[in-house]
């Protein structure tokens, strides 16, 4: 059950991680950060959600680099996001004082995230302010693999040793002594940091405050268009933001999780480079949100797969971001691992799922131009032979290797009333009735969908959303995950 209010707790590690249901994620559409009970950063690429990662000690605590701001004797934490937004809180209470937490990869002032470009100002926010009592508060941040810091006048300039292309700028209310800095901090002082990249403001001043102020109205904004009102509201409208911090604003696509290599179940076989976008995942998210109000995300997706199904000249199980066939996995030997050995890219992209198209169709029957899309979706269907001549699949989740399919027959679970292929390349709308232009090319009248919705949209979009990030938020009790 969510809470958005939930209890302090030990901050404890297992094998020296940190459990998944203690870490948070914040995003601007672009990219994600986890952030975890412990004021630590260990998990960011740069500067896109499929980029190397800066910060990864999500697979290796020792070696993987972090970005931590928090006392140096740390005893509990709570963590709680900003009602309706993507901004993060975490609580730090250690045995002098109460340390406040904010962190938020900050959107552009007046951003409209229905639009189809990018919002996040390529900036993360860390403000931290002491609550109660006095605080000996360590800042330290540590790129994967370590990296050279030049100070200047506005901050400190730092190039990762594995990324020398990239550059980070980071600023600081106060002096900053290198990339690991310690501050004595009375109660209502504060340390805020701004990391930046790609592009600086190296003269200009800054303010976390207007900066948070901004990012919590763009995702109020957003939150707008959210019509449900059923049971457990407030879990329904956290996974819906969830779900949009996987998003990738620019293109439409939507990563299956922001993550790569974490295992489910903890020691499986399952610990794929989850940063591509998954079909069969994808469509069902964007049909859920759909059912409470976002239809932007759903035609944004539906524009999105028939570009990539067209430049493919098949379906496939998955694609990159940019609608582009997944490279062949490699294991990254260098990274610990969350518990078994990371991989990159995907081992089960090549193989070509009945489900894939079905569910992209019935997942997300766009809302308006629905006719002009049939064209593009009825071709993907005639590309994609019968489904009796494939193997059925005995279960959901493929394999590595196995070329197994998700969904036995090419049915799709979403709409377990559709047929087949007689309904390829036809489209009805989200109510279940038929298409209100009254044909698709050709001059056939679409068909109804007999059973329309799989279940109520409240527990639709909590079920999709609390598997969507492959880490536990506050809607979250464990590990795993959905659609694999």
């Amino acid at each position: 059950m969510y809470d958005p209010d939930p209890p302090f707790r030990a901050v404890r590690r297992r094998d020296g991680y940190l459990p998944l249901e203690d870490l948070g994620l914040i995003g601007d559409g672009t990219t994600a950060a986890l952030v975890g009970l412990d004021g630590s950063i260990p998990w960011m690429c740069l500067p896109r959600f499929d980029s190397d990662p800066v910060f990864c000690a999500l697979l290796d605590h020792a070696r993987g680099g972090h970005f931590t701001v928090a006392p140096e004797d740390l005893v509990e934490a709570r963590q709680h996001y900003q009602p309706d937004t993507g901004v993060l809180v975490t609580e730090l209470r250690s045995r002098t004082g109460l340390v406040r937490l904010t962190d938020a990869l900050a959107l552009r002032s007046g951003a409209d995230l229905t639009d189809d470009m990018p919002a996040g100002r390529a900036e993360l926010v860390r403000s931290a302010v002491v609550v109660d009592g006095r605080v000996r508060l360590r800042a330290e941040l540590e790129p994967r693999g370590g990296g050279q810091a030049q100070a200047l006048f506005s901050g400190l300039e730092v190039r990762p040793q594995r990324q020398p292309g990239l550059r980070l700028h980071l600023r600081a209310n106060r002096p900053l002594t290198g990339l690991r800095s310690t501050h004595e901090l009375r109660q209502g002082e504060r340390l805020d940091l701004v990391l930046s990249w790609g592009r600086f403001h190296r003269h200009h001043r800054f303010d976390t405050d207007a900066m948070l102020k901004g990012t919590a109205d763009a995702w109020h904004r957003w939150m707008r268009h959210c019509d449900y009102a059923g049971p457990q509201a407030a879990l329904v409208r956290r996974a819906a933001l969830t779900l949009k911090m996987c998003d990738d604003w620019a293109s439409g696509s939507l990563v299956a999780a922001p993550t790569s290599s974490l295992p489910a179940p903890i020691g499986g076989i399952r610990n794929w480079d989850d940063r591509y976008a998954w079909i069969r995942d994808a469509a069902y998210a964007v049909f859920a949100l759909r059912r409470i109000g976002f239809d932007g995300e759903a035609d944004s997706f539906l524009g999105w797969v028939l570009d990539a199904f067209e430049h493919s000249r098949q379906p496939r199980i998955m694609y990159t971001l940019q609608g582009a066939t997944v490279p062949d996995e490699v294991e990254d030997g260098e990274p610990a691992g969350y518990r078994v050995p990371p991989r990159c890219a995907g081992a089960t992209a090549r193989p070509t799922s009945a489900s894939t198209t079905s569910t992209a169709r019935s997942s997300t029957a766009p809302t308006s131009g629905c006719c002009r899309a049939g064209r593009s979706s009825r071709r993907c269907g005639r590309e994609l032979p019968d489904s009796p001549t494939r193997p059925s699949a005995p279960g959901a989740n493929p394999t590595r290797g196995s070329g197994k399919y998700a969904a036995r027959d090419g049915r799709s679970p979403t709409r377990p009333g559709c047929a087949r292929w007689p309904w390829a390349g036809r489209c009805a709308s989200g109510s279940g009735t038929a298409c209100p232009a009254g044909s698709t090319s050709g001059g056939r009248r679409p068909r109804r969908c007999a059973a329309p919705s799989w279940r109520s949209p409240g527990r639709e979009v909590a079920a999709v959303g609390r598997g969507r990030a492959a880490v536990p938020l506050s809607a979250r009790r464990g590990p795993g995950r959905t659609g694999r």
